[in-house]
């Protein structure tokens, strides 16, 4: 139900306003200042997550793995005609 009436709010905020990358950026904003202050004051609970902090390497691990993204530091990668725009 809150779905369908944010749909409906949305699509009128971006007739009045057509700029959605801006409107969507105030809504992360407002939700990144409101939502410590309600954890703050124990209005709502905050997640219970495991994160950790995310490091450099360890996001490159988790991309090889889970893709096709495969690399090594000493590998020469070799394009022939084909690829060459995709590299460009």
């Amino acid at each position: 139900m809150l779905n369908v009436v944010f749909n409906i709010y949305n699509k009128k905020v971006l007739n009045i306003f057509p700029y959605p990358w801006l409107t969507s950026m105030f809504s992360l904003a407002t939700g990144s200042l409101i939502m410590p202050v309600f954890w703050a004051a124990r209005v709502t609970e905050p997640p219970k997550t495991d994160l950790v902090v995310v490091e450099g390497p360890k996001v490159r691990e988790l991309l090889q793995h889970k893709s096709s993204l495969k690399f090594q530091p000493d590998w020469v990668t070799l394009l022939n005609g084909t690829q060459e725009g995709a590299f460009q």
